[in-house]
């Protein structure tokens, strides 16, 4: 003979305890007849109307009381007395609806419980969903500023650097045109013929235009650096500008990151509350249970995986780990006992 399961013998236990409830000493005085409606059946066995009761109990307490009064409706036929039968008739019958009606609370009940843990878990997404897409703002913005201070940085340095450039470098040599050249030749050449009044005429032409040609080469100097500063200039903007366009493209892009992300977290929340909705409905169209051993037993890890309960498991999923510690009322009520492993010198 098979060994039974940890699961077995303590259902058999609970059997066992529920029919001892129903020995006469247990039914404190009342009979079979009694029994009115399902909370006269609660009373028998220690409940209160109101009292919550599992399942499994419900079906052992309902199943007992109905094989006690169908025994007595046999012996109340067999012995003709059915005026008293179909008082005990109408009175199992409202029994049965009433326990029916009992499952279905109970039922509604979970549903209802389920669909809170849904709502506390759609609140928990939308919160977990904005602090994680704000944070990323806050990220994207702060990683653009630190690029366009870093870029800035970079410019300051250029624009020293090339203003060092141009202090250091000097003017270049002026080249002096032939007309130049020749004047300056004619005046030295006069000057030795002692012929001072035309060196006297040579000279001052010859001095007007070279300061024209030392002036244009200082302009063409200073030009020079002008367009330096200038191409520095285009150059860092242009940087700038393109920096700009990155910087917009990311920001769009984690814009519209979210969106799809927003997108995709309503469409999975609402296939799971369809999925629930359904299972709910295909639950509430169930024939009522009367046995603790039904012909089609519920697969196993129903509660991990069916969509009844993804009221439970959404918000599990969101919630995550939960630790559970010992209370603390409860390490300090042994604080005036003698601890363990004491020894005691009287």
């Amino acid at each position: 003979m098979a060994q039974p399961s940890g699961d077995d013998a303590q259902f058999c236990d609970d059997l066992r305890f529920a029919i001892a409830q129903l020995e006469p000493d247990a039914l404190e005085g009342k009979s079979t007849q009694e029994i009115q409606c399902l909370a006269d059946v609660y009373s028998i066995f220690g409940y209160g109307a109101d009292d919550i009761v599992d399942k499994r109990d419900q079906i052992v307490m309902f199943t007992k009381i109905r094989t006690e009064m169908m025994g007595v409706l046999r012996q109340m036929t067999t012995k003709g007395r059915y005026a008293p039968a179909i008082v005990l008739r109408d009175r199992l019958r409202l029994i049965r609806r009433e326990f029916i009606q009992l499952q279905q609370t109970y039922e509604k009940r979970r549903q209802d419980e389920e669909g809170d843990h849904f709502l506390d878990a759609i609140t928990l997404v939308r919160a977990q969903h904005d602090s994680k897409w704000v944070q990323r703002h806050v990220d994207v913005d702060t990683n653009c500023d630190w690029r366009r201070e870093d870029l800035a940085k970079s410019h300051a340095i250029q624009t020293r650097q090339l203003e060092d450039y141009l202090d250091r470098i000097h003017e270049p040599m002026v080249k002096f045109s032939k007309t130049l050249l020749d004047l300056k030749t004619s005046e030295r050449n006069l000057s030795k013929l002692q012929l001072y009044e035309q060196a006297k005429s040579v000279y001052a032409r010859a001095d007007a235009i070279e300061k024209l040609e030392r002036a244009k080469n200082a302009q063409e100097f200073q030009r020079f650096k002008q367009k330096q500063r200038e191409d520095l200039r285009i150059k860092q903007h242009a940087e700038r500008k393109q920096l700009e366009e990155a910087l917009t493209d990311k920001q769009y892009a984690t814009l519209r990151a979210k969106e799809w992300d927003t997108k995709r977290e309503s469409q999975r929340v609402k296939n799971l509350k369809r999925d629930m909705h359904h299972a709910h409905a295909l639950d509430q169209h169930k024939p009522p249970e009367f046995t603790t051993h039904p012909l089609v037993a519920p697969r196993e890890h129903i509660k991990q995986t069916s969509s009844t309960f993804g009221g439970q498991h959404f918000l599990g999923r969101v919630r995550g780990e939960r630790l559970q510690v010992q209370s603390l009322c409860a390490l300090h009520d042994a604080e005036d006992s003698v601890p363990s492993d004491a020894v005691v010198y009287s």
